[in-house]
Order: C-alpha cells, then sequence, then structure tokens
C-alpha cells in the first residue's frame, strides 16, 4: 500500500487472508441472486414484459491494500 493501492471487487473469502488482506467492494450475492430469480420468474409467468433496471449499492472493506490519504 506505500507504492500502489489496490482495491478488489466480490469479496470473496480469500480476500482477507491474503498479505496484506485486500480492499474490496462487497454486494450480497443472495440478494443479486433472489432479485434475478423474481425478475426470471416473472418474464417466463408472461407479468413482465417491460426492461427492468435492478440496482444494488455496494460497499466498501476496507482492509489493508490501501493507504489512508
Amino acid at each position: 500500500p506505500r507504492d500502489i493501492s489496490i482495491v478488489g471487487y466480490d469479496n470473496i473469502e480469500v480476500a482477507g487472508a491474503l498479505a496484506p488482506p485486500l480492499t474490496t467492494i462487497h454486494q450480497s450475492r443472495k440478494r443479486i441472486g433472489a432479485e434475478s430469480v423474481k425478475v426470471l420468474i416473472a418474464n417466463i409467468e408472461g407479468e413482465q414484459k417491460d426492461v427492468r433496471r435492478v440496482s444494488f449499492n455496494p460497499r466498501l472493506i476496507e482492509r489493508k491494500s490501501v493507504r489512508k490519504l
């Protein structure tokens, strides 16, 4: 982190076990999966005809791979 800061994405379990632990962006896979299934079922059953935009708020998990400025 003194020379270069690195931020990962997806907050996989190994991110916290690296040396240094990787700062990462977290988005709930369960929530994304559940919403995806709802949209898929609505499409299959013909209830959803328009394009639907779904977004999820990410969360920054600060660890040791970045330096505070």
